[in-house]
């Protein structure tokens, strides 16, 4: 959904078309800046969908004005957002609404780990991506985050998701690193479902959305698996997951 006056009035006349022609389950991104709240996301539910994401992007309200809000003279606001985010959760229910946030914009893990348990208190899913530094964008000149930070932080957001721990159990060095999740990951590692690309689930209720390079290069480590990761990918993915921190301190 763009920002744009005729955005929701599109969105429902696309997902309407959409489901007369298919069976598919159908999910809409929405802008929150350019809607009426839960009479618009009652309007895109009576058109078909079947649930919703909201791109937050930023795990903190400072990270969001930089680079959506005021600071770039965006229109958009951290409280309408989550307000949208609850709203969403009332109209399509527990855990039919989705939150994107994206690694590597300025917060600590910590910071990325609180604002997922936000959400899935809320009813609400995470959707994780690791920020890609996009030709021609104000942050073109910026580094992704660390692989390690990445793969610690997927972890954390699987385990929350599936209700695994509450995110509480995640401990932390000074500067806000993971040091541990409170339980033995290995079986998880093993398992590699952490690692692969999150987002909204198809008929089988599995993760459907399979982007596997949109927050990436070909060229470099696999960072969203849209596959699940093979006993070769897991000996690569093992090593990564604490690279960039010492736990013996």
């Amino acid at each position: 959904m763009l920002t744009h006056p005729r955005c929701v009035v599109d969105t429902c006349t696309i997902v309407s078309e959409f489901k007369r022609l298919t069976s598919l389950p159908v999910s809409g991104l929405l802008t929150p800046t350019a809607m009426r709240g839960k009479f618009d996301l009652a309007a895109i539910k009576e058109a078909g969908a079947d649930r919703v994401g909201i791109a937050i992007d930023a795990a903190t309200e400072e990270l969001f004005n930089k680079h959506r809000g005021f600071a770039v003279n965006g229109p958009h606001k951290w409280d309408r957002y989550w307000q949208a985010v609850a709203d969403a959760v009332d109209i399509f229910g527990l855990y039919k609404a989705g939150v994107h946030l994206i690694v590597g914009l300025g917060e600590t893990e910590r910071q990325m780990v609180e604002t997922i348990a936000r959400a899935y208190k809320m009813g609400a899913l995470t959707h994780l991506f690791s920020f890609f530094p996009e030709a021609g964008s104000l942050m073109e000149g910026c580094s992704p985050p660390p692989l390690g930070q990445y793969r610690r932080v997927q972890l954390a957001k699987y385990f929350i998701n599936e209700g695994i721990i509450s995110g509480e159990e995640v401990s932390f060095s000074p500067e806000g690193q993971i040091t541990g999740f409170g339980i033995d990951i290995e079986p998880y590692e093993k398992n590699g479902s952490a690692f692969m690309t999150s987002g909204c689930p198809g008929e089988d209720g599995l993760t459907a959305c399979n982007r596997p390079f949109g927050n990436e290069r070909a060229s470099e480590p696999m960072r969203n698996y849209p596959f699940v990761p093979e006993a070769g990918d897991i000996e690569i993915i093992r090593p990564q997951i604490w690279d960039g921190i010492n736990l013996e301190k």
